[in-house]
């Protein structure tokens, strides 16, 4: 058991956590980032209700929601360092894997593929494929549409969702798009501010 307050021992444990080689891509990263941007999205500043505080993913009225489909594999994952941390609450261990981890979330949200050649290498690839390369739209058996593009001499297929498409067909959000995939540290200066929020 840490002392109370040892993040770092919380940190510690959860990297080692992290390497998962029967799961998804054989990192837990991506799952944890997803679950912490899932509860600390919840937050409504009007009422001050939701949010990481509380943990409420744990409650089958929160985490049993079909927009956090999968996330229960990420709670699994944490339970054992809640169990050496008990004086840390649960949305310690969560917030705090969500700084560990990655983008991939793959069959667990119902999408199938990565969006980068390397999902838990943090870079600002992504953008960069968003722009250079040609997305077709595909049918998943779920019903589920995406787009795709496969690369005939690697045999590799990377997705975006719609969502990604349309950062690039608005023009206010496209010169972003172009800002982050021309400068990699503009990325990471900013996104390192705005993930700071959901603390």
């Amino acid at each position: 058991m840490s002392k109370e307050g040892d993040f770092a021992a919380v940190r510690k444990d959860i990297v080692v956590l992290l390497h998962q080689p029967d799961y998804d891509d054989g990192s837990a990263g991506p799952v944890l980032v997803r679950l912490a941007w899932h509860s600390s999205g919840t937050y409504d500043a009007e009422t001050d209700t939701g949010g990481s505080n509380g943990a409420g993913m744990r409650y089958e009225s929160e985490g049993g929601d079909p927009a956090n489909a999968g996330l229960q594999h990420a709670r699994v994952f944490l339970e054992p360092v809640k169990a050496k941390h008990p004086w840390d609450n649960i949305c310690g261990p969560l917030d705090i894997g969500r700084s560990c981890g990655n983008q991939r979330n793959g069959d667990r949200s119902g999408f199938d593929g990565a969006w980068v050649n390397n999902p838990t290498r943090f870079s600002n690839q992504y953008y960069r494929l968003l722009l250079s390369l040609q997305w077709r739209k595909k049918k998943l058996p779920s019903g589920i549409e995406q787009f795709v593009n496969y690369d005939e001499d690697t045999e590799t297929e990377l997705m975006m969702l719609p969502t990604d498409l349309a950062l690039t067909q608005d023009k206010e959000f496209k010169k972003w798009v172009g800002k982050y995939a021309d400068d990699k540290e503009k990325f990471f200066e900013d996104f390192s501010k705005v993930f700071a929020k959901f603390d």
